[in-house]
């Protein structure tokens, strides 16, 4: 149930963001189009907030480094308001972690990422810095042709996450 809550929250949040941009756009061009001179450089395209919309993303790479499947690391997004920043949470491989983000257009500025303090299994704990790092030095946030979720560094160094399944409305009712 607490699940299903905090899903709803986050969609409704998403939702509002959403349409606050969507008004907010000087050329009337929704965010999240690929187009001009940029459109086929397989950067990505500006994030569309909707595409946010209850989702849980898992990354398969990090600064250019593949993820071992073993290995879980996660994001959820959620958006400030006038009076509080953006959330970004998630599993950094063995500990959860969060930090506050702002976003204008695709440009990311994350804060110091906090995190628990649990002991991992090396790899584990390799990996986790390695994404907390990336996470941090993260430039750019925006979404690939594939619908992929890129974090982009100043450097190129790209991380990449796919959304999770949304959740099934008869698990959210267990």
């Amino acid at each position: 149930m607490t699940r299903f809550l905090r899903t709803l929250s986050t969609r409704a949040l998403a939702a509002a963001i959403a349409i606050a941009l969507a008004a907010c756009s000087p050329d009337g061009e929704m965010p999240g189009e690929r187009h001009g001179e940029n459109a086929d450089d397989g950067g990505g395209a500006e994030l569309d907030p909707s595409m946010l919309d209850g989702r849980t993303w898992r990354f398969e790479r990090v600064g250019d480094e593949a993820v071992p499947d073993d290995l879980e690391i996660t994001l959820e997004i959620a958006p400030g308001n006038e009076t509080e920043a953006g959330r970004l949470v998630g599993l950094a491989a063995c500990n959860r972690y969060t930090a506050e983000y702002s976003l204008d257009g695709s440009a990311l500025k994350v804060g110091a990422p906090a995190s628990t303090k649990r002991a991992c299994p090396t790899p584990a704990m390799a990996a986790e810095a390695r994404f907390l790092d990336a996470l941090r030095s993260a430039a750019t946030l925006t979404v690939d042709a594939q619908g992929r979720l890129v974090l982009t560094d100043a450097d190129g160094r790209r991380s990449i996450a796919r959304p999770e399944a949304p959740i099934d409305e008869t698990e959210a009712s267990d």
